[in-house]
């Protein structure tokens, strides 16, 4: 099986600053975001036999990061123009039918909108746009690299770095909303058994309640964010 990663470059500085589209580099927040998002995939066991880059400077930049943080040799890195200038899918498929089957785990550091188009080409059901710093990794049956083609992919996982923000936004509003049903739905029952014992344990049922909510969060984010076989 050979697994691809898509990996577009980490936000860069914007074009009317005078630079050459080519040499834009990367900003702070950029330069973070590929740092956090490397090491967090690191730490779900993502590897990488393979690292290939646009030569153009943010995604190269992007690359030497995710290099750092999986323990790769920068100057293995392979560079390919064709990154830089694909117009078409076609473009793209090219470099990966050409990779050594030696390699099982490639990831391709690259721009939009290529990268959309080439994700979608190879995913049937994949229509999202990658946003900066976004990783699709796309799965093959395939034992050698010139087998891949249209649509023969299956997706392993797709994220970005304000996917975590938005889940933890989300979680956070899921784990009040729970806290005050559960202490609610509690606190009305205990009434209509015993008053006298609703209000005496009205500080344990919302404390219980709190510590409920909070473990069913933390089991229901570790379950979604585990990796993907």
């Amino acid at each position: 099986m050979k697994t691809l990663y898509l990996i577009r470059h980490a936000k860069a500085v914007t074009r009317n600053l005078g630079l050459p589209d080519f040499e834009r580099s990367l900003i702070p927040r950029g330069e973070k975001d590929a740092q956090n998002l490397a090491g967090m995939l690191k730490t779900e066991g993502v590897a990488v036999d393979l690292m290939v880059a646009s030569p153009a400077n943010r995604a190269l930049l992007t690359a030497h990061i995710f290099a750092n943080e999986f323990g790769y040799p920068v100057q293995k890195i392979m560079l390919k123009d064709e990154i830089y200038d694909a117009l078409s899918p076609r473009a793209l498929l090219r470099i990966v039918r050409f990779l050594d089957n030696q390699y099982n785990s490639v990831m391709l550091f690259g721009h939009n909108p290529a990268f959309d188009d080439f994700a979608h080409y190879l995913l049937k059901d994949f229509t999202e746009t990658i946003p900066t710093c976004g990783v699709v990794g796309v799965e093959f049956q395939k034992h050698f690299w010139k087998n891949v083609s249209k649509g023969s992919g299956a997706l392993k996982f797709f994220t970005f770095p304000l996917h975590k923000t938005k889940k933890a936004t989300m979680n956070q509003t899921v784990q009040s909303e729970l806290e005050a049903r559960l202490s609610e739905q509690t606190l009305t029952l205990l009434q209509t058994i015993d008053a006298t014992a609703a209000e005496k344990f009205s500080d344990y049922v919302k404390g219980s309640s709190a510590k409920l909510a909070r473990k069913f969060i933390q089991q229901m984010t570790a379950y979604t964010e585990r990796p993907k076989s």
